[in-house]
């Protein structure tokens, strides 16, 4: 009896933190960081849509309209790791995508922030070349505020990105 009370007790002080909620919907989620192929544990398949967004702001830069061409791929899905995310709260699906080779540096990775419906199409709210993003607790215009990291040998840069309704804009930038 006692082992079942201790059970019950330990699991809603561990398990209740996770799963909070404030009365407005939104999750008090902890930080989440992307950089690294672990960061994207499960393949996600996007929509078309985000898809063809992603494409056509591809298409716009030269280097990667060559990476595409010398790289084709059957499934364009195959050109990104993907992870669901909620911006504002947890009624709207978002997403943080990384391209996969070739899109993506030498010495960091290319990523892309998306809102899944912004009048309703998909809208890019930031794009970045980093070593790391990071989703912070922080808020402001109601999305959470962006941490992006950039390291090479003894350089190292971090800029925070906040949301201005429309998109996200660098609010400060730290350098070492």
């Amino acid at each position: 009896m006692r082992k079942a009370i201790f059970l019950v007790l330990f699991l809603s002080i561990v398990a209740a933190p996770s799963t909070a909620q404030t009365s407005a919907g939104k999750s008090t989620e902890r930080p989440l960081v992307f950089g690294s192929y672990e960061s994207f544990e499960k393949p996600l398949r996007l929509p078309d849509d985000v898809l063809d967004l992603l494409l056509a702001d591809v298409s716009r830069d030269q280097y990667f309209q060559a990476a595409l061409q010398e790289h084709p791929q059957k499934d364009r899905n195959n050109y990104f790791s993907a992870a669901k995310v909620h911006l504002a709260d947890l009624s709207e699906t978002d997403y943080v995508i990384e391209g996969n080779l070739p899109l993506a540096g030498a010495d960091h990775g290319w990523f892309w922030v998306v809102r899944a419906k912004t009048a309703d199409k998909p809208a890019i709210v930031l794009f970045d070349g980093t070593t790391e993003l990071e989703l912070l607790q922080s808020r402001h215009g109601g999305f959470r505020d962006i941490r992006t990291v950039w390291s090479m040998g003894p350089s190292h840069i971090e800029e925070y990105f906040q949301f201005n309704g429309v998109n996200y804009v660098l609010a400060k930038k730290v350098e070492r």
